[in-house]
């Protein structure tokens, strides 16, 4: 969409951003498309990694928890303000729990890290990083997804142009790309927003250049606020999903078994909790996007519900014999 577009440049202009330390946002990349394959996030990531290393790597990834545990080291002997360093940390295809914690969170806007550099010890480096994580289905703890700026990609459809979309990313120039955003960032005049996110710098100086008018900056912090509560998955759901997940079983009668537990498919799962969803009194019709975060806020809170894959089969194993929350 257009609005996404906007999202963009802003995700392009924000790892160059004076700003102060810990005043930015978590870029979330996600898709309009229920499946998630092949809309190009993960490339729109390692472009501006690229484009933020001047054509080397100017991201720290970070792709297991032994990562994350270790990232105050591999920072450490970084930083920032240094152009040779790299100035992004990126989670890319996140699959799990609802991502958030006081680690991360405090990580994201802390003014200061304190991290470990070899052959000195502890130290504290400016919080100039920023964040960008990646995935399908992304929820998040309530803190966490006040930390970020969503952008949605369209999923590409044709098959010719999908496979020049990297291509033409790594086309431009990028000495005249920066020098772009470096212009936009210090020449252009911001538009006045009376609207803002949790980064009221971030939103005037960088959102505010980006935009022809206040009004068009404040529907853009709109939008921005409005999928921050979509992300944030209330814990209520956790409980709700439960619920409805009994009665399903209850009316099912005999479904298949995999390791003494029930094996529920992604789509009739989607169908149950829209279904039930209609014997409360809201009836609200829920999108699949919003269900498959419910679903991971269900599967971190439930023990009895995991998520399965193996051998091409995926969905969801419910143990009907395990305590229910909370009891």
């Amino acid at each position: 969409t257009p609005r996404d577009r906007l999202l963009m440049m802003a995700a392009f202009a924000t790892p160059f951003w004076g700003g102060e330390a810990g005043g930015r946002p978590v870029i979330l990349v996600t898709t309009d498309d229920p499946n998630g394959v092949g809309s190009g996030k993960s490339t729109f990531i390692q472009q501006i990694a690229r484009m933020v290393g001047f054509g080397g790597n100017g991201a720290t990834a970070v792709h297991t928890r032994a990562d994350f545990d270790n990232l105050g080291r591999k920072i450490g002997s970084q930083s920032p303000t240094n152009p040779d360093s790299p100035r992004m940390v990126t989670i890319d295809n996140y699959e799990g729990a609802a991502v958030g914690g006081m680690q991360i969170e405090s990580m994201v806007t802390e003014a200061t890290l304190t991290v470990h550099k070899m052959y000195v010890g502890e130290v504290s480096i400016p919080n100039l990083f920023t964040w960008f994580v990646s995935g399908n289905n992304v929820a998040a703890t309530e803190d966490f997804a006040k930390r970020t700026v969503e952008v949605q990609l369209k999923k590409l459809v044709d098959e010719d142009y999908s496979h020049e979309w990297e291509q033409k990313l790594r086309s431009f120039d990028m000495a005249k790309v920066i020098a772009g955003i470096g212009a936009m960032l210090t020449l252009v005049q911001p538009q006045p927003l009376r609207k803002t996110t949790r980064f009221p710098s971030w939103c005037r100086e960088v959102l505010g250049r980006l935009v022809h008018s206040g009004e068009e900056g404040d529907a853009l912090v709109d939008l921005i606020n409005a999928r921050v509560a979509g992300l944030s998955v209330a814990e209520q759901d956790a409980a709700d999903v439960e619920m409805m997940i009994q009665i399903y079983v209850s009316q099912m009668g005999v479904l298949p078994r995999v390791r003494g537990k029930l094996l529920i498919q992604p789509t009739a799962m989607c169908e149950c909790l829209n279904h039930c969803k209609k014997l409360t009194p809201s009836g609200k019709h829920w999108s699949s996007r919003y269900l498959g975060r419910m679903l991971t806020k269900a599967c971190a809170k439930l023990d009895r519900l995991t998520p399965y894959k193996n051998d091409g089969v995926k969905g969801f194993l419910w143990d009907p014999n395990a305590p229910q929350a909370g009891v």
